[in-house]
């Protein structure tokens, strides 16, 4: 019986050791998950605040253009040119 006692507890002590690296081994995986997650998530804000960057500029530009159209516009309709060197 005490051999039998002993084999109990020396297979308890197997088996809580394999299922303790069970549950190491899946934490280690969502932990490489979220790290995965985050990589995702900070390459997909820098890619948004370029967009929202190069957006910006370009609505910039667009209105620089149309204010130096307007002005072209306005000096070939009124006939009044700058004066020629």
């Amino acid at each position: 019986t005490m051999a039998l006692a002993q084999a109990a507890v020396a297979f308890s002590d197997v088996h809580s050791y394999s299922r303790s690296e069970t549950w190491n081994k899946r934490q280690y995986l969502v932990a490489i998950q979220a790290l995965r997650m985050d990589i995702l998530n900070t390459v997909r804000e820098e890619l948004r605040d370029r967009f929202d960057m190069i957006a910006s500029k370009l609505d910039n530009l667009m209105v620089v253009s149309t204010l130096m159209l307007e002005i072209s516009y306005g000096f070939a309709v009124e006939g009044t040119f700058p004066p020629s060197e």
